[in-house]
């Protein structure tokens, strides 16, 4: 099993138990996208949301489909958005504040006079009243929004508790250099960005972008006939292999010639040049054919 396939499954566990305990399952596919997965794909997306749903059936199946906690309001008029605005402010103030405390208070548990294996236990306490009193505090502000409306089923709260949790959001997001998820990484010198988003090399193979008619310098290649054949007005690439009877020696590009005598070879060139060409030359552990390229 693959610590992919490792973090699904676990993943997937605790949002299934998630939807058992409180019947929200919608909120406990969100929660492990936001806080657990950081990573959108269905390769872990849809085990976790099958879990949920499945466990969605089996608790609707024992105890019904009733709201954990019902709520009726009114409602919402124009209004009710100025004090969506204040509670959100409010929200995320208590939300950066806390975040901060906790980490404050991590600081001082070298000075307790407990074992450090205490550390965990007293932190867990902190993480979880926080959590009770400020879900923003942990940064999974949709999952929030849908976990208090599965737990209510009030559809009329479901306009303002979005306001006041987006404003305490984006409050939380500008004073907060980084998430409660994610300070103890920066603290180690690891820097995990709060936005998601697709590496574009993840998307595209070699194959796909390689040049399969490589041209190659002739090591013997004087660098005057260098410049005037591959770096001229009719230049089509940034740097050329060079090669020595089919075995790559280094790379040369237009920059590495400023301020090369011109009467040397190519061979000589990439000698001269340190570390750029070498490096490639040893690292690439290129052989055989230059001009081919699979």
């Amino acid at each position: 099993m693959t610590a992919a396939e490792r973090k699904t499954l676990f993943v997937g566990g605790r949002g299934s138990s998630m939807t058992a305990v409180f019947g929200t399952p919608v909120a406990a596919v969100l929660l492990p996208l936001e806080l657990l997965l950081f990573e959108w794909r269905p390769r872990s997306f849809l085990p976790v949301a099958l879990a949920c749903a499945v466990a969605g059936f089996a608790r609707a199946a024992v105890f019904g489909t009733k709201a954990l906690f019902p709520l009726k309001t009114t409602p919402p008029y124009m209004i009710s958005l100025l004090s969506c605005l204040v509670s959100g402010l409010l929200s995320g103030a208590l939300a950066s504040g806390l975040s901060a405390s906790l980490y404050k208070l991590e600081d001082l548990f070298h000075k307790l006079p407990i074992h450090w294996m205490w550390w965990p236990a007293i932190g867990a306490v902190f993480v979880g009243i926080g959590g009770y009193l400020e879900p923003r505090a942990l940064g999974a502000s949709l999952t929030a929004i849908v976990f208090a409306f599965g737990l209510t089923h009030d559809a009329n709260a479901l306009l303002p508790l979005l306001a006041a949790t987006l404003v305490a959001h984006g409050f939380a997001t500008v004073v907060m250099r980084r998430s409660i998820m994610t300070e103890k990484s920066a603290r180690r010198g690891y820097h995990i960005y709060r936005e998601y988003g697709v590496d574009p090399l993840e998307r595209h193979h070699v194959d796909g972008v390689m040049t399969r008619d490589v041209r190659t310098i002739a090591a013997a290649t004087p660098l005057c006939d260098v410049l005037a054949q591959h770096f001229g007005p009719q230049q089509k690439h940034r740097a050329y292999p060079v090669v020595r009877d089919g075995a790559l020696i280094g790379m040369l590009d237009r920059a590495a010639l400023d301020g090369v005598d011109m009467t040397l070879s190519a061979a000589e060139a990439c000698a001269m040049l340190r570390p750029p060409s070498r490096c490639l030359a040893n690292c690439a552990g290129w052989r055989g054919d230059a001009a081919r390229s699979e």
